[in-house]
């Protein structure tokens, strides 16, 4: 596992000099073509990539095969199994993410766990709160509050 430096691994525009970074398991789970960066306390480990202009911050864990980039953000969840997370997403407070989970757009997911066993596309402006279950089917500019979603 490397921990990230700014003066030592890569270099990324946006990160000052000597500010730490998180952790990645090999080199080739983070681009170091663009502006993708694991804040401390972030991981990266499996085949996971993170590239673009993505950021995990304090608590984000990549594992597996799943991707993280565009302008997303992930803090304090975890982002596995084929998840795909781009464009201007947010993974957000204890969130659990994972199965083949497209998400993109503005979509928002805050403090649930879900999972989809097909590729199924979380966009638009879709908000996921408080919701732990399985995603059967395309999530579009809707919202889910406190309760269990079973497609």
């Amino acid at each position: 596992v490397y921990a990230l430096d700014k003066n030592e691994q890569v270099y990324v525009k946006q990160i000052l000099p000597g500010q730490k970074g998180g952790y990645i398991e090999r080199p080739d789970n983070l681009s170091h073509l663009d502006n993708a960066w694991p804040d401390e306390g972030a991981c990266v480990i499996g085949n996971s990539l993170l590239y673009g202009d993505a950021w995990l911050g304090p608590g984000a864990v990549m594992e597996d095969n799943a991707q993280v980039c565009g302008s997303a953000k992930v803090k304090n969840s975890r982002i596995k199994g084929h998840a795909y997370v781009h464009g201007h997403s947010r993974i957000t407070h204890r969130s659990d993410v994972g199965g083949d989970l497209i998400i993109k757009d503005h979509s928002v997911i805050r403090t649930s766990t879900i999972t989809s066993e097909d590729d199924c596309y979380i966009y638009g402006d879709a908000v996921i709160d408080h919701y732990h279950g399985v995603i059967k089917e395309h999530v579009r500019d809707e919202r889910f509050y406190r309760q269990h979603y079973s497609g």
